[in-house]
């Protein structure tokens, strides 16, 4: 939503709300969702501003003796033929 936004302001000649827009969308995750098109913006349009690397959030990680749900031994293979 930011980035539309961002664009919109920017092709209407507001840039300093364009780079607000484009700030907000890197700072609610658009890069780890959608990659780093808001951040070449913001790096193109916004030199007065550097743009924020936006930590990414690792995957959980389990412990190793978490409980699995599969099963310790293959299935029993079954039929339903008479």
């Amino acid at each position: 939503m930011y980035r539309n936004l961002g664009v919109i302001k920017l092709e209407s000649g507001d840039k300093a709300g364009a780079c607000a827009a484009f700030r907000t969308a890197l700072e609610q995750g658009f890069t780890d969702l959608f990659g780093y098109e808001v951040q070449d913006l913001l790096t193109t349009n916004c030199p007065e501003v550097v743009a924020p690397t936006v930590p990414s959030i690792p995957p959980p990680v389990q412990p190793s003796n978490a409980p699995s749900n599969a099963p310790d031994i293959a299935p029993v293979k079954r039929s339903n033929a008479p």
